[in-house]
């Protein structure tokens, strides 16, 4: 398990399934362009997976939804026919924060900004916003706001921390993503995420 918060990429590939997630650490989108270019060129770079997710940093470093919807809009094209070449892009919406910690840059109103503008960009397309981390990271924040824990060296509970969510959580995401992979590479029926 992970003891520190995690800013690297991060690449899996399954032996034996047509599996390879790529999940890019790229906060403010500076790397994307030119990889998608490769990935639409290089059917063989191609990942069969791409999770990726962004507006936190753009939050903190005090850029505006704006220049958010800017940046994220250049790539919307590229995205798109990523997703219809085979390749599941996922973009994770930018998780809630602690309420009563979180400052003016991050409040859950801007959050909420941000994630609509997500929403409205890919609208169209067949990239799959991920917004089932909402109400998982809600009830991580209800219960440090009721209970306030921090477990040091291990970060399944980082209370203390406003601008992440403990491993508790991150735990799960990474339990509905290999599962949605797994479920459609097992050709899993309708009753089953995908």
């Amino acid at each position: 398990m992970r003891t520190t918060v995690y800013h690297e990429d991060i690449e899996i590939m399954h032996r034996n399934l047509p599996v390879f997630m790529t999940f890019l650490w790229d906060p403010l989108l500076h790397r994307l362009p030119h990889l998608l270019e490769e990935w639409l060129d290089k059917e063989d770079k191609r990942p069969s997976h791409l999770v990726l997710g962004s507006g936190l940093h753009y939050m903190s470093g005090g850029k505006t939804v704006n220049d958010y919807k800017n940046a994220l809009g250049k790539m919307t094209s590229k995205l798109s026919k990523l997703a219809e070449k085979k390749t599941r892009v996922v973009y994770k919406l930018v998780d809630h924060l602690q309420i009563k910690k979180a400052d003016d840059r991050m409040a859950p109103t801007v959050i909420d900004s941000f994630n609509n503008a997500t929403n409205d960009i890919f609208a169209d397309t067949k990239v799959v916003v991920w917004d089932s981390n909402l109400p998982l990271t809600d009830m991580y924040n209800d219960e440090c706001l009721r209970h306030p824990r921090s477990q040091k060296g291990q970060r399944l509970w980082a209370c203390e921390d406003k601008g992440h969510i403990g491993y508790i959580v991150i735990n799960q995401y990474a339990n509905m993503l290999l599962n949605s992979i797994c479920n459609a590479a097992m050709e899993a029926g309708a009753d089953y995420c995908r």
